[in-house]
């Protein structure tokens, strides 16, 4: 028999099934109330929060109903008695924003959704935070599991409302909860939240992490690469030390994004701008965008967003020359689900056959002669004092044994002494000066060699680039192309042969990808961990590997092992089905990975046919920076000749 309650009017509210149960209370749906649920508390709710309740359903308006689940009217056990829960309204056909903006959770259950879906639904949570901001009341316990969106529509609701700080006239009724990888910075390391009074740019930072998360794949920003083995212990020490990870100033704050990570140029220079200001320290001293300036600049980006020619799921900002998806998807990383191709010819944005008739059209450049210097004579540099040059030594060695001989013959008995003073005359003056001069001698030799091997260097890179020879590398490049595109019908037989090849394999990728990080039950991995990994690309089960895990700061054999054993514990209940060896979506995923390629060699013969064209004109600026090298080395070559012959 369904539990009766009474409402703030005494009206009889009758509970049907459980939807929900977190730490707090139940939710539960309402019998005759296909629109509301009924929150129910656990256990006695005090009077502050009982007097926060009654406020907001009688401050609630339409906008406040519209983006939250705001209080509709207070729930008693008995006609006017203490306040044990409240009404709010149901939301069927939402999710939490973190099942959106996951790689593989969205692509998994909504894999027509692309980044243009999320830029709206990022820009519909900036409205709710708005509606909240304008009336003084603050979210506060901002988290990845309470915002909430449509799959249909993109529309946003932000739940936990009787968490949050009301402005009640008068009265402040504090949040009295946060999560910590959602904590700003100057409330890092605050044990308890009771007593402290959140403000709205508290708030703009918990705004700004949840727009990166629905724009960035899901990528915490202060989840990176440690540049010091000191830095980077956890992501709360990351976020009380800035270290914002896509920063400008990332190296200087000892950090770097993931690998393989969205890279913040996907949205313009005004939105990175914001990013900047949300998470670094202006932001701190109260500096970080508003609600209503995000949504501004979301609208403004939601108006210069076009589509991909490759791939109709890729859509990006109008700022970036090409597809940052297809470029990312070429490294092997696919944040979106692949659009499946109809038809059998592979085609690219352009014909195959009339674009190569062209590039064999293009007339190769004749090949000019490589260019005479015209050499300033130099002026030698000044010979070092104390440099003595061999014919020097020699005519000392010569004059001191004449000397010897003469003194000889005019003294005979003093033929030893005189003998021994020549000796150390003639071994201080050459050895003292011939160690100096052979060092001068063998630097200035040394720079003659340089400069000529600098002037064949210049001269080949002359014969090199300038003139047919790189022309026809270029076209020969371009060939390879057109052959691999020819092939791609037989690549397409092999790969589909293959598969019966990997079908195990596939199929338990795809059963490991059903259980997600984010809902398991896991000792020692709380919310922090759980975004550091999704950060790094690991959200599900598939993406466990021991060294991916142990390669991320904070994740050592214990919490590594966890993981792993919680994957194995998964993977020995998979049970392989041959008869769904090789599927239609298989067979489809070969298909678009092909299509894709086909669209890129297109797309590097369109550029390839471009350069050919403009090979002449561009010839005439390359022959005359390599004259100039050439010119350069021959003078030096000429400077380094005349040093030596004045030695």
């Amino acid at each position: 028999m369904a539990k009766t309650y009474f409402d703030g009017t005494g009206r009889r509210v009758l509970l049907g099934k459980e939807l929900g149960r977190g730490g707090e209370g139940s939710v539960f749906d309402v019998q005759g109330e296909g629109e509301l649920a009924a929150k129910i508390y656990h256990s006695g709710v005090d009077a502050q929060k009982q007097a926060k309740l009654r406020h907001m359903v009688q401050n609630q308006d339409a906008q406040l109903l519209k983006y939250t689940a705001w209080p509709q009217q207070t729930i008693h056990a008995s006609a006017n008695g203490p306040v044990v829960g409240f009404l709010m309204r149901k939301l069927p056909d939402m999710t939490a924003a973190h099942m959106m903006y996951g790689p593989s959770y969205r692509k998994q259950n909504f894999p027509e959704r692309g980044w243009d879906f999320l830029v709206y639904c990022a820009r519909n949570v900036a409205a709710a935070f708005t509606v909240l901001h304008v009336r003084r009341h603050v979210l506060g316990d901002i988290n990845q599991g309470n915002a909430y969106l449509s799959s249909k529509t993109s529309a946003a609701v932000l739940i936990d409302a009787d968490s949050y700080q009301i402005d009640g006239n008068g009265t402040t009724y504090d949040c009295e909860v946060g999560v910590s990888h959602f904590t700003p910075p100057e409330l890092q390391g605050i044990s308890s939240f009771r007593g402290v009074r959140r403000t709205t740019n508290h708030d703009g930072f918990g705004l700004a992490l949840l727009i990166f998360h629905l724009l960035f794949g899901g990528r915490h920003p202060f989840a990176g690469m440690p540049q010091r083995d000191d830095v980077g212990e956890s992501l709360e020490d990351n976020i009380k030390q800035f270290r914002f990870a896509y920063s400008a100033t990332a190296a200087q704050r000892l950090i770097a994004p993931p690998p393989l990570s969205i890279p913040i140029g996907v949205v313009p220079h005004e939105m990175a701008q914001m990013f900047e200001a949300a998470f670094t320290e202006s932001g701190a001293r109260g500096q970080r965008p508003t609600a209503r300036q995000w949504m501004d600049a979301l609208d403004r980006l939601r108006g210069n967003l076009r589509k991909c020619q490759a791939s109709t799921n890729h859509t990006f900002s109008n700022h970036l020359a090409e597809c940052p998806w297809c470029a990312l998807q070429r490294q092997g990383v696919q944040y979106f689900a692949p659009v499946f191709p109809k038809g059998t010819a592979f085609a690219g944005p352009v014909s195959i056959g009339e674009i190569w008739n062209a590039i064999l059209a293009v007339r190769p450049p004749a090949a000019p002669p490589v260019p005479k210097p015209v050499v300033q004579k130099p002026t030698p540099r000044v010979r070092p004092v104390g440099y003595v040059s061999n014919l020097s030594r020699w005519v000392t060695a010569v004059v001191v044994i004449a000397f010897y001989f003469i003194m000889l013959s005019a003294a005979p008995k003093s033929g030893g002494l005189i003998f021994l003073f020549c000796v150390v005359a003639l071994g201080v003056t050459y050895g003292r000066s011939r160690t100096a001069s052979t060092a001068i001698l063998n630097e200035r030799k040394a720079a003659l060699t340089r400069a000529k091997n600098e002037q064949a260097d210049a001269i080949a890179a002359f014969e090199a680039n300038v003139g047919p020879r790189s022309f026809e590398a270029k076209r020969k490049q371009l060939s390879a192309l057109k052959d691999e595109f020819n092939r791609l019908p037989a690549t397409e037989r092999k790969a589909l042969d293959d598969l019966r090849k990997t079908a195990e394999e596939r199929q338990l990728k795809a059963y490991l990808q059903t259980f997600f990080i984010e809902t398991a039950a896991l000792t020692g991995i709380g919310p922090a961990k759980r975004a550091s990994l999704s950060s790094f690309g690991i959200e599900t089960a598939a993406d466990v590997e021991w060294l991916k895990v142990r390669g991320i700061k904070g994740f050592g054999d214990k919490l590594t092992g966890t993981l792993v054993t919680w994957r194995n514990y998964h993977e020995a209940r998979f049970k392989f089905d041959p008869a769904k060896a090789v599927t239609d979506r298989d067979r489809a995923t070969v298909r678009a990975d092909l299509n894709q390629r086909a669209y890129d060699i297109s797309r590097h013969l369109q550029l390839g046919l471009q350069q050919l064209k403009e090979f002449e004109a561009f010839q005439t600026q390359l022959a005359a920076r390599h004259t100039q090298a050439i010119q350069a080395a021959a003078q030096r070559v000429a400077q380094a000749e005349a040093d030596m012959s004045v030695l």
